[in-house]
């Protein structure tokens, strides 16, 4: 056997024990470090996460609060479940102080809402297939279109026929845009007129425009029990006049 030297021997030693200490601190280094830097950054990330997770069930309380105090109020200001020929009254007046026109006079009706001309428009495509003006070719294999057009139901209308008066195509067009523009939801139905003559003389006025509109809208009246909630106007209160006519005194001579 042979026998090392003392100096190779404790060098031997020493490296046996440094290689002892740094096995440790290597696999530490190797697969546990990782490891905690791994567990560190999910630990993070799942602080994230919950933090993401009690804003949105914040926001999700609010939200449910907001449906739970939601009313139909404002929903009723487009679609009401009464008439409110009044406050629709109200509104064709605003129209026509903002527009500068004048409204002559009125006349309301009311009716079932049947829908957009559907059943018209239908009528005419078959009249003109009949006539042989549009010619479609449709496979043998293909289904036949359902004739049925459903509408919705339940929908009345209020229809105010009116007689306006103008200055001029502006002032027309502008009265008709307030119309369009109001809350509640409001159609143009019917519109007719005559321009004016040309002017030719110089000292010749243009008369005012006049013409016939129609509108409608509409309310939903099965819905009876959301009638606490539809709005509301305020009116001034009634003077509790004998007589609404108003006399002056009379000047003595």
């Amino acid at each position: 056997m042979v026998e090392l030297q003392p100096k190779v021997k404790r060098l031997l030693i020493s490296f046996l024990v440094a290689l002892t200490l740094a096995i440790p601190f290597l696999l530490y280094f190797m697969f546990i470090k990782p490891l905690q830097d791994d567990l560190a950054r999910v630990q993070d990330r799942l602080e994230t996460e919950e933090q993401l997770l009690s804003i949105v069930e914040r926001n999700i309380a609010e939200l449910e609060n907001q449906v739970t105090n939601l009313s139909s109020a404002d929903l009723q200001k487009k679609v009401p479940v009464a008439p409110l020929v009044d406050q629709f009254l109200l509104d064709l007046e605003r129209s026509e102080i903002l527009s500068e026109s004048l409204i002559l006079n009125y006349q309301f009706s009311s009716s079932t809402f049947s829908g957009l001309g559907i059943e018209s428009a239908r009528g005419s495509l078959e009249e003109e297939l009949e006539n042989g003006i549009v010619i479609r070719e449709q496979s043998a294999e293909a289904e036949p279109e359902s004739d049925t057009f459903e509408i919705e139901e339940g929908i009345e209308k209020v229809t105010a026929q009116m007689t306006v008066i103008s200055p001029s195509y502006e002032e027309m067009k502008s009265f008709l845009e307030e119309i369009e523009s109001l809350t509640r939801v409001t159609t143009i139905n019917r519109l007719s007129f005559s321009g004016n003559q040309e002017v030719r003389l110089l000292d010749q006025t243009v008369d005012d425009l006049q013409y016939v509109v129609e509108v409608s809208t509409y309310y939903l009246p099965q819905l009876q029990e959301l009638l606490d909630e539809v709005p509301t106007q305020s009116y001034p209160r009634p003077g509790n006049k004998a007589n609404p006519l108003y006399y002056g005194v009379k000047s003595e001579e």
